[in-house]
């Protein structure tokens, strides 16, 4: 499985959970607890809002997936801000 259908398959997964559904290091979906900071953090853009439970990092399906969403839609700007700097050289 490549990288790219990993992600689809974690973000899919994290659609299908309840909104309120509480995922700590160890239940996230589609990966090892290792690799549960990485998903939420690094890859994400930063870190999604987390909070302790028990002692131990805590998100909800939807902190992570509006997180997320924010990163596509600044993304999304990115690259249209991109475009128009290169339309811009180009003439």
């Amino acid at each position: 499985m490549t990288e790219m259908e990993q992600r689809a398959g974690i973000i899919r997964q994290l659609g299908e959970l309840p909104a309120e559904a509480i995922i700590d290091e160890a239940g996230w979906p589609g990966s090892s607890t290792v690799t549960s900071k990485h998903q939420a953090g690094h890859r994400a853009g930063g870190t999604a809002a987390r909070r302790a439970l028990f002692g131990r990092p805590t998100w909800t399906a939807r902190a992570v997936l509006d997180h997320l969403n924010r990163r596509l839609e600044e993304a999304e700007k990115d690259a249209e801000r991109l475009q128009r700097r290169i339309s811009q050289l180009a003439s």
